[in-house]
């Protein structure tokens, strides 16, 4: 049930006493267990659960938007790390094709680029 406004019409209206208690021809016969749900189910309660489930529909479509904001940027992020990694391998494996270089690890790489980033941080 997502239209609460009938429920919503129905709460607003009734007795806030707790006295809406209406039997009816199909009525299970189980009478006591019915007038105590039907005392302890109030007009106000009902209003109040209709709103935390309103309130709790918008917060999950926000949190959906934003998840579905954040998928993107990671699959973004994600392309941009592979294009990253190949590029790395590339440099490597060219780096250590140089006969003045001999073989580059990726640690060394790693450490090279790094202290080119701490020279130049605005890079």
């Amino acid at each position: 049930m997502n239209d609460y406004s009938e429920l919503k019409k129905a709460a607003e209206a009734a007795s806030k006493d707790g006295c809406h208690i209406y039997m009816h021809a199909r009525d299970d016969g189980n009478w006591s267990a019915n007038a105590k749900f039907h005392t302890a189910c109030k007009p106000e309660d009902v209003l109040a659960l209709i709103a935390d489930n309103q309130r709790l529909s918008e917060l999950l479509e926000c949190s959906q938007g934003d998840f579905r904001q954040a998928m993107q940027i990671a699959e973004k992020n994600s392309k941009d790390a592979e294009r990253y990694r190949a590029m790395r391998e590339k440099a490597i494996t060219w780096r250590s094709a140089l006969p003045h270089h001999g073989p580059v690890t990726e640690a060394d790489y790693d450490a090279e680029c790094d202290a080119m980033r701490k020279e130049s941080p605005n890079v």
